[in-house]
């Protein structure tokens, strides 16, 4: 049977742990639903073992499948609209609230678009077919109401609001998934705790006019900046840093020093071609020398992440998370970036529900909820507005179900509070502190290899109750994760 989640079934005190026991009970038997499905071609799809069996264990019911079974099973106009009716499914149906596509385009393909902007501020103009990813997330019609084959039309149906949040590996071969689930790990499972209170900031020339030269570093300093927690260690690399306390110039050896050290969170608000993350070239970023501390990088750039562009072998965005001195994410462009006003107003939001929302939303969902909430459905529907065009090109290369660092995480303590018998099977009873008090929230599971046996979270007593079916194996691994926690991995016998 594959391993679901399911709603967590409360214990009753006559299965009492103890009687002020509040922890929660489930069964493998009640699980259900797909909350993350990763879709990946032939050429890739080995490589996903680790990430499966890793995002089971952190309690997320995990679904791999082979786009060419998607093939062969769903309708549609061609292998795009046939992936695009699998997921639509999925959300429909199983409760999915992530996809990752897990591969580069064209092995997994990418829907076109043919659009237009008009951006007054710059007095600039933009009219071409654009990649984007928005529509494996948009699930509402099939983004060609009128039945022209033009795609993305005003009135064609849908709203360019997500229904799932959606990221890319792009890879080109199991390999490189390996080589990306590695570098995630040192996120997530066994990340340095030296740099997660730790933000870089990109700044360059804007652009000028009526005689002013405009520069990005004054937007970060006024907006971005003070979105960040006091307890938030900030690199500045700005051109014009004369005019800023505090920080120092923006050049190719600042970049790369900064890349190479390791910072948590990064925003480059700058210009961009596919081939440049700010002042690294394609052949810097994958010589960049690992330090173990990868980043989130998001960007304003045009085009960094134009990952079908036919004249380079990769594009930066690909480069930056395949690399392993880069990043673990990058959230940017795959063609022209609007930078103001539609993506200022877009990471001014971003930035300030990541620190100010009491929930943790994962990578994914925290853009999907900007993206709903930050523009109007009148902006998204007008043809040539800003932010309608931005919201066709924006990107994520990355895992969407990760969750950005906000704190310095620590280990939780997890002791055994008992195990007895239930008439479906044994139960094992846990609490979850972190310097003496109670963890509520905390993920608690079951795995064995890569199958997600039970799952159940803490209650405000920091305490959780698993009952573990009576065909499981005797032995395997509780992990226990949650919100600012470094996960903590044993084995287990019954």
């Amino acid at each position: 049977m594959r391993p679901r989640l399911s709603l967590a079934v409360p214990l009753m005190a006559s299965l009492a742990c103890r009687p002020a026991f509040e922890g929660e009970l489930t069964s493998v038997d009640s699980l259900g639903g797909v909350e993350l499905l990763i879709i990946a071609p032939a050429e890739t799809i080995g490589g996903f073992e680790d990430f499966v069996a890793w995002k089971r264990a952190l309690g997320i019911s995990t679904q791999l499948e082979a786009m060419e079974d998607i093939d062969a099973s769903e309708s549609g106009e061609d292998l795009t609209a046939r992936i695009r009716a699998r997921i639509q499914r999925a959300v429909a149906d199983e409760g999915t609230r992530w996809v990752l596509l897990g591969a580069d385009a064209p092995l997994l393909p990418v829907r076109k678009v043919y659009t237009w902007v008009d951006v007054d501020f710059e007095g600039a103009y933009y009219e071409d077919s654009i990649a984007t990813e928005l529509y494996y997330a948009d699930l509402d019609g099939d983004w060609d109401g009128d039945g022209d084959g033009a795609y993305a039309e005003p009135g064609d149906g849908m709203d360019l609001l997500p229904e799932v949040a959606i990221g890319r590996i792009p890879a080109r071969s199991a390999e490189q998934v390996q080589d990306y689930t590695d570098k995630l790990f040192l996120y997530e499972r066994w990340p340095q705790t030296d740099y997660q209170q730790t933000g870089l900031l990109l700044g360059e020339w804007a652009g000028e006019a009526s005689g002013l030269e405009f520069y990005s570093s004054t937007a970060l300093e006024s907006w971005i900046a003070p979105l960040f927690p006091d307890d938030f260690e900030i690199t500045k690399l700005y051109e014009a840093y004369q005019n800023h306390e505090g920080a120092i110039d923006n050049t190719k050896s600042t970049q790369t020093d900064a890349f190479e050290t390791g910072h948590n969170l990064v925003l480059n608000f700058g210009h961009g071609v596919a081939s440049y993350i700010g002042n690294l070239s394609l052949s810097d970023l994958w010589n960049l020398e690992a330090s173990g501390r990868p980043a989130i990088l998001a960007t304003t750039e045009c085009s960094g992440c134009d990952f079908e562009n036919e004249y380079v072998d990769h594009s930066a965005c690909e480069a930056y998370v395949l690399a392993s001195g880069g990043g673990v994410a990058y959230l940017g462009n795959t063609h022209v970036g609007i930078g103001f006003p539609s993506l200022l107003n877009f990471y001014v939001a971003f930035y300030e529900e990541l620190f100010e929302d009491a929930a943790q939303l994962s990578l994914g969902e925290r853009i999907q909820a900007i993206q709903a909430s930050y523009t109007t459905p009148e902006a998204l529907a007008e043809e040539g507005h800003p932010d309608r065009w931005s919201a066709l090109v924006m990107v994520l290369m990355g895992d969407p179900t990760m969750v950005p660092w906000r704190a310095t995480p620590s280990a939780p303590e997890v002791a055994d509070v008992s195990w007895y018998r239930h008439t479906d099977g044994p139960v094992g009873c846990y609490e979850v502190t972190l310097d003496g008090q109670p963890v509520q929230g905390a993920t608690v599971t079951w795995t064995q290899g890569d199958t997600l046996q039970v799952v159940a979270v803490t209650g405000p007593q920091g305490q959780a109750c698993l009952q573990v079916p009576e065909d499981a194996p005797r032995k395997a691994t509780l992990t226990v994760s949650g919100p600012d926690l470094l996960p903590v991995e044993r084995s287990q016998k019954l």
